[in-house]
C-alpha cells in the first residue's frame, strides 16, 4: 500500500481553490469530516486504529491536526502539505465567514443572533464553548501544524507549541495564501503535479474589513504564536521557491487568464459562446 500524501486543510487558507487543482491530479481521495461524530473524523479513525481505512488513496483531505499519518502506524514515513496566511487575515476571514455565510448560522437563528450582538472584541478575548469549532480561534494554524488541535485548552499554548509547529512545518510541502501562484508553482515541482489550472473560489459574500486600534492587539494577542509560526514560514517559503522566477510566474498566470476565458465561453449560451470563441480565435 502507498502511503498518501496527507492535505491539511487550515480553514480560510485557500484550500477551497487548492482542492480544485488536487483534484485535477488524484483521483483516489479520502475526505476527513469536519463533523466530531462522524467516524471519518481525525480523532474517530485515530481511535479506531484501522491500518487499512484509507485503502487505496492517494490523498487524505480535511481539516485535521497534524499527526494521522498516525492511523498507518508509528513508523511511517508520511508526506504532508498545507498552507500558511497571515494569521490576523485569517482570523477576520474566519470571523466573517462564521457570521454570515456558515452553514451554523444558516441552521441556527439563535446563534445568528448572538454572533450579531457579539463585538470582535469579545468575539476573540473569550472562549464562547457554544459558538462552533470556536477553540481554533486561539493560534489556530499552531494548533493544526503541532498536532494539538482541541486537546489542549483555550489559551494554553505555549512556546514549546510553536516549535514543534515549526518542526513539523519544516518537513511539509507548503505554500503561502498571500503568494497563491508562486506557491503553485512550488507544489507543482515538489509533488510533481501534471495540471495546476484552477478558477479562484471565493468562499462567502461579507464584505472585507479593516481591523480598528481597538480590535488589532486583541487579535495580535490571540494569534501570537501563529504570527511567529507565519514569520517562520515566510524565510522557509522564501528559500524553497528561490529558483522560481518572474518570467516563470508570468507565464503560469497567462495560463490562468487563457483558462478563464475558456471556462468562461462553457458557461455562455450556445450563440454567445459562439462569438466569443471567434473573438478568442483572433487574440
Amino acid at each position: 500500500m502507498t502511503t498518501p500524501l496527507f492535505f491539511l486543510h487550515i480553514p480560510k487558507n485557500s484550500g477551497t481553490t487548492l482542492n480544485q487543482i488536487v483534484r485535477q491530479n488524484y483521483h483516489a481521495i479520502f475526505k476527513v469530516s469536519w463533523d466530531a461524530a462522524s467516524p471519518r473524523h481525525a480523532m474517530s479513525l485515530l481511535a479506531a486504529g484501522d491500518t487499512g481505512v484509507f485503502g487505496d488513496a492517494e490523498v487524505v483531505s480535511g481539516r485535521y491536526p497534524w499527526g494521522l499519518h498516525r492511523v498507518l502506524g508509528e513508523a511511517t514515513d508520511a508526506r504532508y502539505m498545507t498552507m500558511l496566511r497571515e494569521p490576523l487575515a485569517r482570523s477576520l476571514s474566519g470571523y466573517n465567514y462564521l457570521r454570515s455565510d456558515s452553514k451554523y448560522v444558516r441552521e441556527n437563528p439563535s446563534l445568528k443572533r448572538k454572533l450579531e450582538g457579539m463585538s470582535i472584541v469579545d468575539f476573540f478575548s473569550d472562549f464562547h464553548p457554544d459558538i462552533p469549532n470556536h477553540l481554533y480561534v486561539d493560534n489556530c494554524q499552531v494548533r493544526y501544524l503541532s498536532g494539538i488541535g482541541e486537546t489542549r485548552p483555550f489559551g494554553s499554548l505555549t512556546d514549546d507549541d510553536l516549535e514543534t509547529a515549526k518542526r513539523h512545518l519544516s518537513s511539509m510541502v507548503f505554500g503561502i495564501t498571500e503568494r497563491f501562484d508562486l506557491s503553485i508553482l512550488h507544489l507543482r515541482a515538489a509533488l510533481e503535479w501534471s495540471s495546476v489550472l484552477y478558477l479562484r473560489a471565493r468562499v462567502g459574500s461579507t464584505p472585507k474589513q479593516v481591523l480598528t486600534e481597538a480590535e488589532q492587539p486583541v487579535l495580535q494577542a490571540r494569534n501570537a504564536l501563529d504570527l511567529e509560526l507565519y514569520r517562520y514560514g515566510l524565510e522557509l517559503f522564501a528559500h524553497h521557491t528561490a529558483t522560481i522566477d518572474a518570467a516563470a510566474i508570468d507565464a503560469y498566470r497567462k495560463a490562468l487568464e487563457r483558462h478563464a476565458r475558456i471556462q468562461s465561453v462553457l458557461r455562455l449560451p450556445r450563440a454567445a459562446a459562439g462569438r466569443l470563441r471567434r473573438a478568442l480565435g483572433r487574440v
